[in-house]
């Protein structure tokens, strides 16, 4: 299988955002009030799917998988105390950072959800993520913010800036009282925004497993064409798990990478091995 090579931007973004790996908002950073719009399939203008972030009507489960490193809709790492059995109650956070890529031409329309989240891996039927959206509709690129508290809807978060070129940190931390806060930040724009805390309750989170994922959404019951993404860097990747914050490859826990795979043996996303420290990656696309 086809192992992609971390450039050397990694080290260069990793080491000017911060070398502790949380999503770090400078102080000449700008907070700015969004609206969230729920995410809806309408007829005219762009065709969104249902779910930005997770597998809905193709099972029960977020992440689809077809065997323990492949999955249908996922591609990327994931972590946990125990990936064999996943813990409740041990993640509390989870943040990294990419750039939002220019997407290449697809023959028809295609999707794709870049985000970090906690849940959603195994059998977990809960996730709560934030990300962004690249979407290929009617021959033209869009972007937007979203997040999700799946098996809630997705919303979009209306007037954040997603431009290609753009670095995006994001981070989603569990605060207590069964809510959890959703931060994105835009690098390149000095602008940041935080989810309102009553959009982010789940009374039925487990906080078992920490994501970074490139995922080909769902809508009407199927796995929708990956959008051509080409290759998307994570970086300053990081968790918190049973209180102790590390790298995704930390000794403290397991890892594992993931590969999207629809058709057994023909690969659509593929993640690289872990960058210096543990803390990046590339995933890189391959088909639709």
């Amino acid at each position: 299988m086809k192992k992609i090579i971390i450039s050397s931007f990694i080290f260069i973004c990793t080491f000017a955002i911060g070398l502790n790996g949380a999503l770090t908002i400078p102080n000449n950073a700008q907070k700015i009030e969004c609206q969230i719009q729920p995410v809806a399939v309408t007829q005219q203008g762009p065709n969104i799917p249902k779910s930005i972030g997770a597998g809905r009507g193709r099972s029960s489960f977020p992440n689809i998988p077809t065997g323990f490193s492949t999955s249908a809709n996922w591609s990327g790492y994931v972590a946990a105390r125990s990936l064999k059995h996943p813990e409740c109650k041990a993640v509390s956070s989870v943040s990294g950072y990419w750039t939002v890529p220019q997407l290449n031409p697809s023959p028809n329309d295609a999707f794709c959800g870049i985000w970090v989240g906690i849940d959603g891996y195994k059998n977990s039927p809960t996730v709560e993520q934030i990300g962004t959206a690249h979407n290929w509709i009617g021959g033209a690129q869009t972007n937007y913010a979203w997040f999700e508290m799946y098996p809630e809807q997705a919303f979009i978060i209306a007037g954040f800036p997603v431009n290609i070129g753009d670095v995006i940190g994001a981070e989603v931390s569990y605060i207590g009282n069964h809510t959890f806060q959703l931060t994105i930040h835009n690098v390149t724009q000095s602008l940041y925004t935080t989810i309102p805390p009553a959009a982010t309750v789940s009374y039925f989170a487990k906080r078992n497993t920490a994501e970074w994922i490139v995922e080909a959404p769902s809508m009407n019951s199927q796995i929708q064409p990956l959008s051509n993404y080409g290759s998307v860097i994570f970086s300053n990747c990081s968790t918190t798990i049973q209180g102790r914050t590390g790298s995704i490859n930390s000794g403290r826990w397991n890892y594992n990478a993931i590969t999207m795979s629809k058709t057994q043996g023909v690969a659509e996303s593929v993640p690289s091995t872990l960058g210096f420290g543990g803390t990046s990656f590339s995933a890189s696309w391959q088909n639709q």
